[in-house]
């Protein structure tokens, strides 16, 4: 009931809302009666006693049948905006504990924070709209890892853009784990006060948002397995050593252990805490010898001549939904795939093409304009070969080139059907 309680900002609010607000005070009081007659029973103190004290909350217990919001004839689009509101708070606590707790590093839990407080301004400013964008930010490339690729690409550093990977996906993990717990707050608490029909849209809302950070992890899990088991593995041991801390303070608030011997735990569980918070290091795998034998086209050279190939090519990193090639741009590289999976954009039927193909190649080979754009459908690590490159590559490697031209012929006889 806690975070509902924030709704009870009584001067600020209509009377329609100042209902809601009733009514959650009189679920928060209504079990006190209760509660004070199992304390009476357990102590042995006279029923009439019992009776005297608990008599102050007797009309809380009382409601009329239904929730308040009903009974008020609130509009259910009040109720639902009034729910939103109590979610987006509730969101901002789990986090808040999140941070308090060390479940989560500084790092994280400041993205976390953030997150939430841009939903809670989202829901007080534009309602369900204004949520629902504050929710999609999670999941965009901001401007810093725009930079961060776009200095990957250019000069072919990497480490920013495998940090700010490493951190998305974490932040990422702790958000999904913070709106199970919303979702289990809004199947078990707004029913009682705002009714069904509000309870069951903010569970849309919620798990259309599940879904979309799901579908974000799992690609990047795709990708990086090796990664994302890391960081599960932290998430569950930094749990841990905040339960076990938790057990220590509660015997020793209890008594049960001296302050001596909960010192000497303490001093045993830093060490472990401190060896859980070290931050894994996200390997984007871009060795370029590595991608370069994982292309079929690549791999049946010797390896004299692969490394040779290897010098020409330039590892690249694409995101979900990147723009690799423009249609309508000229063409100075073309792409081979070593993982993952694009789509090549034409008309009327888009084309996928996955690890081992090609594309990019017709711009160069006719000296034309691209003529679709082509879309990562996930994270693909691909090598690129400058227009320069290519004319040296045909001239060293005739079977390449042939390769090549036989399947730029069978595309341009394809797109001409």
């Amino acid at each position: 009931m806690r975070p509902l309680m924030r709704l009870l900002k009584i001067s600020s609010l209509a009377p329609a809302e100042v209902a809601v607000s009733q009514r959650v005070i009189g679920l928060s009081l209504s079990s006190i009666p209760q509660e004070i007659e199992t304390v009476g029973r357990e102590h042995q103190i006279p029923p009439e006693i019992v009776a005297e004290v608990a008599k102050a909350y007797a009309g809380h217990d009382r409601e009329p049948a239904g929730t308040a919001a009903e009974n008020a004839e609130l509009p259910a689009e009040l109720r639902q905006r009034a729910a939103l509101y109590v979610l987006a708070d509730r969101e901002q606590e789990f986090c808040l504990d999140y941070f308090e707790s060390r479940t989560v590093s500084r790092r994280v839990a400041a993205n976390l924070l953030a997150h939430a407080a841009r939903l809670r301004d989202g829901a007080r400013s534009d309602g369900v709209a204004g949520y629902q964008k504050a929710a999609s930010r999670i999941l965009v490339f901001n401007r810093a890892m725009r930079l961060s690729r776009a200095l990957h690409h250019r000069i072919g550093i990497a480490r920013p853009l495998a940090r700010l990977l490493g951190d998305r996906f974490e932040v990422q993990l702790a958000a999904r784990f913070v709106l199970q717990n919303v979702i289990a707050f809004n199947r078990d608490q707004i029913e009682t006060v705002f009714g069904p029909g509000p309870r069951a849209a903010m569970a849309r809302q919620l798990d259309q948002r599940f879904s979309a950070i799901d579908r974000a992890i799992a690609a990047l899990k795709l990708q990086y397995p090796i990664y994302a088991r890391q960081l599960e593995l932290q998430y569950l041991a930094r749990l841990a050593a905040r339960l076990e801390d938790e057990r220590y303070r509660r015997l020793r608030a209890e008594s049960i252990i001296n302050q001596d011997m909960y010192e000497d735990l303490q001093r045993k569980l830093r060490p472990r805490r401190r060896a859980v918070e070290a931050h894994p290091t996200l390997d984007l795998g871009l060795k370029r010898e590595d991608l370069v034998g994982r292309v079929a086209m690549f791999a049946a050279l010797d390896v004299k001549t692969r490394r040779s190939v290897a010098r020409m090519l330039r590892p690249r990193l694409a995101v979900p939904d990147e723009i690799i090639v423009h249609k309508g741009e000229r063409g100075d590289a073309m792409y081979f795939i070593s993982s993952g999976a694009v789509e090549v954009r034409i008309a009327p039927t888009p084309v996928q093409l996955g690890s081992g193909d090609f594309f990019g190649e017709l711009a160069l080979l006719v000296a034309e304009r691209r003529t679709a754009d082509v879309v990562s459908l996930g994270y693909c690590q691909l090598l690129s070969l400058a227009a320069r490159d290519l004319h040296r590559l045909f001239g060293t490697e005739p079977a390449l080139r042939d390769q090549i031209h036989a399947v730029a012929r069978a595309r341009t006889a394809t797109a001409e059907t």
